[in-house]
């Protein structure tokens, strides 16, 4: 754990919004967190604040916050991706892409540090003007990287860029064993972003802001599912944490 338990960050964690039907008993729908990130970043020695998606100025409610993090979930508005209409996406949500988009221009325009995790990363893609593959697995020669609608996920190591923030992460030129789950990704990449990651297949894997003033870091894969039993991927949240604290 880092050394910040005399004044631990304040991390917001952007929620899911859940329907009324996904939740037994109660009378209206919700929103939430899978509990893994949350558990990362108390390993990191932070303390989480779930943000239920809502019209407050973005500005103004992320100055309470020392960093940010923009968890996985469903896919981009694709009017907004470029992935076109496919049968495959899903859990499309516009007033997340809507909020999510307005935290992250905050985050950059008052210097917070930011990790995007899967989803995060295609958001963070679009948000600087890229584009998304609609369905990776009718993209020729990739490897497989999991497909959410049919349950299966993926292990795969990913190459690190050097002389990246991502690289400083993780102290190495390669991680092994990254969890993927995920049926689009980066097809163009956003101006003002730097591949800092990818998969032997030529897949972006990681995305960092191209400015030493910004730590605003996203990766494709899936740290949270692995980070209690694999301290390399935990240090995805340390650094946010350390950065936060600073």
């Amino acid at each position: 754990m880092n050394d910040v338990a005399n004044h631990p960050p304040l991390i917001a964690v952007a929620s899911y919004h859940l329907p009324q039907e996904k939740i037994v008993g109660w009378p209206a729908g919700g929103y939430a967190v899978p509990e893994k990130y949350v558990e990362c970043l108390a390993r990191a020695g932070a303390v989480s604040a779930i943000l239920p998606i809502q019209d407050t100025d973005p500005l103004e409610l992320l100055s309470r916050f020392d960093g940010l993090m923009l968890p996985g979930g469903g896919d981009v508005d694709p009017s907004r991706s470029g992935a076109g209409d496919h049968p495959a996406i899903y859990g499309v949500d516009a007033d997340r892409d809507r909020f999510e988009l307005g935290l992250l221009a905050a985050a950059i325009e008052l210097g917070r540090p930011v990790l995007a995790v899967c989803r995060g990363m295609q958001l963070m893609n679009v948000a600087f003007g890229g584009t998304l593959h609609a369905h990776l697995p009718e993209v020729p020669d990739l490897l497989v990287h999991g497909d959410p609608g049919e349950g299966r996920s993926a292990f795969h190591p990913v190459e690190i860029e050097p002389s990246s923030r991502l690289q400083e992460v993780f102290g190495e030129a390669r991680v092994d064993a990254c969890l993927s789950w995920h049926h689009q990704g980066i097809d163009r990449v956003g101006v003002g972003l730097r591949t800092v990651g990818t998969s032997s297949d030529g897949l972006v894997e990681a995305l960092e802001v191209a400015s030493d003033d910004a730590w605003v870091v996203g990766v494709q894969w899936h740290p949270e599912g692995t980070a209690a039993e694999d301290p390399v991927q935990q240090r995805l949240f340390d650094s946010l944490v350390a950065r936060s604290a600073r």
